[in-house]
């Protein structure tokens, strides 16, 4: 009996967990090595993966890269099955580590063409819908590679929420990225992980040892960081609205996945204030006819 019945269900945030050389296969000459991730020393204790996975016990069972379906395509169909999921969009974890941050958009763009690539592979089954990754530093590479993402199948693009190299988000030079996710029917998402932290590293130093991370770790968000994450999502959208891109294009459509939702009916407030208070008005409002 599924675990989830009654209703249709799309699972919005599914992971993989990749394991380091997971992008070397896709990508081209030289940066097979560049792509190659090289994690550092873990705080967690080792664990011993089992040497056999099993479906049972799917809800309670282990979690991370020890997980039924974690990396291995046909094991993921099955636990959909087994969870009465319709469908899950299926988000990279580990595979942007060795490219995002880099200064040199030629390795930036070569491991977005990697990740995307192997993330369709992954997602062959039409319940699995790829979550392609496309950074917007360069607005004419960052057509290309949704243009390629989308040939290959993936259902969502994931920006980072942060400008676009140096222009907002909303700049015109942008459009024909976003009208292209607009024509095909393609969603925008936001998601915590590239570019959503935005807390000082400063603020960590408070003379007490290092907090556990929100997953029993020490090396991923804590405490702090959790009280802020919406803050990246925000500017982004506020950049988009503000800008007019939605005024341009009505029918674009986006997500912002894992940031929670208590910050939206603030952040609407926020918007409608800004709205309000530095709107400029038209002449023949205030003059009338």
């Amino acid at each position: 009996m599924p675990y989830a019945q009654g209703r249709v269900y799309h699972d919005a945030d599914s992971h993989l967990m990749e394991p380091a050389d997971w992008l070397v296969p896709f990508a081209e000459g030289a940066m097979k090595d560049r792509l190659l991730r090289r994690d550092p020393p873990s705080t967690r204790p080792p664990v011993t993966a089992p040497r056999e996975k099993v479906i049972e016990g799917l809800i309670a069972g282990p979690k991370g890269r020890l997980a039924y379906g974690a990396c291995d395509p046909a094991e993921r169909t099955r636990a959909l099955d087994e969870l009465g999921f319709a469908s899950q969009l299926v988000f990279p974890t580990s595979a942007l580590r060795p490219f995002r941050t880099s200064s040199d958009l030629d390795v930036v763009y070569a491991g977005t063409r990697a990740a995307n690539r192997a993330m369709a592979d992954f997602c062959r089954d039409d319940r699995l819908i790829g979550v392609a990754y496309v950074p917007l530093d360069d607005p004419a590479r960052a057509l290309e590679e949704a243009q390629e993402a989308i040939r290959l199948g993936c259902g969502a693009i994931w920006v980072p929420s942060t400008p676009g190299g140096d222009r907002s988000p909303g700049h015109p030079d942008l459009d024909p990225f976003w009208a292209l996710l607009s024509a095909r029917r393609i969603p925008f998402v936001l998601h915590i992980g590239a570019g959503s932290r935005v807390l000082p590293q400063a603020y960590i130093n408070n003379g007490k040892p290092a907090s556990p991370d929100l997953h029993g770790g020490g090396e991923n968000l804590r405490f702090k960081d959790y009280v802020v994450l919406p803050h990246s999502a925000e500017m982004f959208l506020a950049a988009l609205v503000y800008d007019g891109l939605f005024d341009r294009l009505p029918e674009l459509r986006g997500g912002v996945i894992e940031y929670g939702a208590y910050w939206v009916p603030g952040f609407l407030r926020q918007m409608d204030m800004g709205a309000r208070s530095f709107v400029v008005p038209r002449l023949e409002d205030v003059v009338g006819d």
